[in-house]
């Protein structure tokens, strides 16, 4: 004879007095709110089929709010913007009750040490963004009308959209924005930005006034972009200008590459890397630009061409040095490569004594090389990309590239000792 399945499951009817009880399995890891028991066998008072179904949907759902916090291990936030883990709380716990949000939200704050005061006495102040799990626990709590904008777009996200509608930059503007997004918090919402946060930002941040103005000045863009567009109150006023910068250090200036440091590079590095070397050390080239170059000729000489750099003076043509025509340009190692082979070697003490110059050294010691032989500063603007300095600069053609080559060819070897 088959089994009848149970229209209503978990509801039973009790024979001696007719009235229905709910019989419900209880996990494991949510047992001691159940008095430790495995099964819950509870009378629902009532012999109505359809109060009883309501009496049992209101247990199920306290069953499934106390597992859902049990279960908070499971809830990984990483990755996720603080508007994400706020929207994800509101929707994992919003069938929650009184007292069970009322539990989770003290075992966040303990967890989280939200509750422990200063050395001064007072409690520390967060800001909704550093916990939006417990921001969507109070609202729960409050009965708030659920809001799932309340963080907005994340600086992050503006970048996003920022960068697919301006197209034409270059990669390195592009690396240059995302650097800045990264320094300041891709996940923090824009709309939360204030000045006391930049100020607070500004007294962690590492680096000289040229680095934090530059990454000020990014932030301020996407800050106007995001308003313009609307992702963002057109009443609110960009925190990222007007700054004092003042006590800020000035920029550092670039180690020059010395010739001890780099022949103890080439003994050291693969083979691969050797000849990223001496076309940087010929060249004056930046790291970068070493993956965007072509070999062209003109008027009978070689030179190198520049196809992509950080400026428009950077694409430039660069003559070839006798000492680097042998090798293939096309096959040069990823300055990304080198320069992580350079940090690791460094770290593991085999560059121990020797100067502390990057792979920018070699660019800083050819300009200074070019200028110490007497090369004047209009040839080495144009051999280096750097913008011209003078207005009436931008009326002169500049120097021939025979006289480039010209100049080239007075570079000393920074392989060899003087």
């Amino acid at each position: 004879m088959t089994k009848k399945n149970n229209p209503h499951p978990n509801i039973k009817k009790r024979t001696p007095t007719g009235c229905y009880f709910a019989e419900i399995s209880i996990p494991p890891n949510v047992r001691h709110h159940y008095q430790g028991r495995s099964r819950m066998r509870q009378s629902l008072e009532t012999k109505n089929l359809e109060k009883a179904i309501k009496i049992r949907n209101a247990l199920l759902m306290e069953l499934e709010a106390h597992k859902a916090i049990a279960n908070l291990d499971d809830f990984d936030p990483q990755g996720l913007s603080p508007s994400q883990i706020y929207t994800n709380t509101l929707e994992h716990y919003k069938a929650a009750s009184e007292d069970a949000l009322d539990g989770f939200a003290d075992a966040y704050e303990d967890a989280n040490d939200l509750n422990s005061r200063l050395p001064d006495g007072s409690y520390p102040k967060h800001t909704v963004s550093d916990h939006p799990t417990h921001a969507a626990l109070n609202q729960l709590q409050r009965g708030d009308e659920v809001r799932h904008e309340a963080f907005g777009i994340t600086l992050g996200e503006v970048l996003e959209k920022f960068l697919i509608k301006r197209t034409d930059l270059k990669p390195a503007s592009i690396s240059s924005y995302k650097v800045a997004v990264k320094a300041f918090g891709e996940d923090i919402p824009l709309q939360t930005c204030s000045v006391q946060s930049v100020n607070a930002w500004s007294d962690s941040f590492v680096g000289g006034r040229a680095s934090f103005r530059s990454k000020t000045s990014r932030l301020n863009m996407l800050f106007k972009f995001a308003k313009n567009r609307g992702l963002i109150s057109p009443n609110l006023q960009s925190p990222f200008t007007d700054l004092d910068i003042s006590d800020r250090k000035g920029s550092t200036k670039t180690i020059a590459m010395d010739t001890p440091l780099l022949t103890r590079i080439m003994e050291l590095c693969p083979k691969a890397h050797r000849t990223f070397w001496e076309v940087a050390s010929f060249t004056g080239a930046r790291g970068f630009e070493l993956q965007h170059i072509e070999p062209v000729q003109i008027d009978s000489s070689k030179f190198l061409r520049v196809l992509e750099s950080k400026t428009d003076a950077g694409r430039r043509i660069i003559p070839v040095h006798p000492r680097i025509e042998h090798i293939d340009t096309s096959k040069l190692a990823s300055a990304v490569n080198v320069r992580v082979w350079l940090r690791e070697t460094r770290a593991k003490g085999r560059l121990d004594g020797l100067c502390l110059a990057k792979v920018h050294g070699t660019r800083s010691r050819f300009i200074t090389d070019l200028r110490n032989v007497g090369i004047d500063d209009r040839s080495v603007k144009a051999i280096v990309g750097h913008a011209a300095s003078d207005v009436t600069d931008l009326y002169d053609r500049g120097p021939s590239s025979a006289a480039l080559t010209e100049a080239i060819l007075r570079l000393p070897d920074p392989f060899k000792i003087a």
